[in-house]
């Protein structure tokens, strides 16, 4: 059964948080909040197999739109408008769990690891082990997202070991720990683009909604096994990152860039925060969406920005950045805002390039 809209007072409002959070009133399970929309949709929902409603976000008129087939995928949709960060603590439950996003950005965290980013045509894919958690914070402003969770056992036969994609995820699978969370963040093939707006867009609001969006999961499922596992045979082995591992990535962040002008090298990084150099550079790029020279690159190029709008010299600026000679970081600035350093120490810049650069990975 569906109902298109929950009504208000059946569950408790948490302004700051997601859906499990409102469903509950408190950090839950997925299961749980499921169970607790099945309560709210009454006595018709306690006997079908698949359910679903839409749930007020608290913004305005939108809604999370909620669907459980058979309790063996858990799917949830947003096409809203946050007005304030939204933020959840997501317990393992061992879903593998797929999050489209198609506009909109979202930050994961872990134990004194923050920061593994997503944004615009990601797919990011997560699973848990038994112990892991981790936070989920949902920046301001508009997201277009579905995410769907689903039981390994059931995703199981989406994997035909015929195909190398499936035999490189079932590898992924059985390598994550206890304390670990396996995390992909692949570009969004347009064609997946295409069914998470369909999706998004479904034009039924009866019984026949639940039908549609089991059968765009089944296309989206099929399709995304041979992206994760195609991703993931590119990079060689699927890279686990424990939280031991994100605790001293972070550490090597924080040692690169406490003195731009002597940044240490790769190798005296990866033995200063005690991570071998091989996973410092992909949980590099797996973590913080970039690789270890982009980071430097980029803290330079702010930091000078804030030297030469202060009126420090382009000399002086480059040698404060890491540069020798300051026509190297002259190239360099020119390379990452447009123009050069003497227009922005002189305010020429015409203020309408004044934004930092985008960093593309």
């Amino acid at each position: 059964m569906y109902q298109p809209v929950l009504p208000q007072p059946l569950y408790p409002r948490y302004s700051n948080g997601l859906f499990r959070m409102a469903l509950t009133g408190e950090p839950a399970r997925l299961t749980q909040a499921f169970a607790a929309l099945r309560r709210a949709l009454g006595p018709a929902a306690t006997e079908a197999p698949s359910y679903g409603a839409r749930l007020p976000t608290g913004d305005g008129n939108d809604t999370w739109d909620m669907i459980s087939l058979n309790d063996d995928i858990y799917v949830v949709m947003a096409d809203c408008r946050y007005e304030h960060p939204r933020s959840e603590l997501v317990l393992s439950e061992s879903f593998v769990e797929f999050h489209y996003t198609l506009t909109g950005s979202a930050v994961a965290s872990w134990s004194r690891a923050p920061a593994a980013p997503s944004g615009d045509l990601d797919l990011v894919v997560c699973h848990l082990g038994a112990k892991a958690q981790y936070q989920i914070t949902c920046t301001p402003g508009r997201r277009r997202s579905v995410a769907l969770y689903v039981r390994p056992e059931v995703f199981d036969t989406y994997l035909d070991d015929a195909t190398p994609a499936a035999r490189q995820v079932r590898r992924t699978l059985a390598g994550v720990g206890p304390d670990d969370l396996h995390f992909s963040r692949i570009p969004l093939h347009p064609a997946q683009a295409a069914t998470v707006n369909q999706l998004l867009c479904n034009p039924y609001h009866d019984s026949r909604r639940l039908r549609y969006v089991q059968a765009k999961v089944q296309e989206l499922l099929c399709a995304s096994v041979d992206l994760w596992g195609d991703r993931s045979s590119q990079r060689g082995p699927a890279l686990t990152l424990s939280s031991r591992d994100m605790r001293q990535l972070h550490e090597a962040r924080r040692l690169l860039l406490q003195d731009l002008a002597a940044a240490p090298t790769i190798p005296q990084l990866a033995a200063a925060a005690g991570i071998n150099t091989a996973k410092l550079k992909a949980g590099f790029r797996l973590l913080f969406g970039c690789t270890v020279y982009d980071c430097l690159w980029h803290a330079r190029m702010t930091h000078a920005m804030t030297l030469l709008e202060g009126g420090a010299s382009v000399s002086d600026t480059a040698l404060a950045a890491g540069y020798r000679h300051a026509s190297s970081f002259s190239a360099a600035f020119v390379r990452h805002y447009g123009y050069s350093p003497r227009a922005a120490r002189q305010g020429t810049n015409g203020h309408a390039q004044t934004s930092a650069a985008v960093m593309v990975t």
